[in-house]
């Protein structure tokens, strides 16, 4: 089984010059539109995208969870008392989340 680092997915790809938000009246606009068009407010296609989105971020956050905890059995951590192995750990987890974050 193979772990994808969260290292780049939390980057935000969909930067603002690019994808202009909307302005007060745009969104406004959308709301209309929805429901004139639609017959369903925007408020309920904002939860599906949003509800995809937690759902991957989800995947993306127990995959990067897992890597660590592979990365944690599979290390040498002995150490010669449990306080030097606390350290061990800590230190592991910490260079992790600077490697992945």
């Amino acid at each position: 089984m193979t772990f994808e680092p969260l290292k780049n997915k939390l980057v935000d790809k969909y930067p603002e010059d690019i994808f202009i938000e909307p302005t007060k009246e745009q969104w406004e606009k959308i709301h209309e539109l929805c429901n004139k068009e639609i017959g369903k407010p925007f408020d309920g296609f904002a939860g599906s995208i949003s509800r995809h989105v937690l759902r991957n971020c989800i995947e993306d956050v127990k995959s990067a969870v897992n890597g660590l905890k592979h990365d944690i059995r599979t290390k040498d951590l002995e150490a010669d008392n449990k306080e030097d192995a606390i350290k061990k750990m800590c230190n592991l987890v910490d260079k992790w989340f600077e490697d992945v974050i």
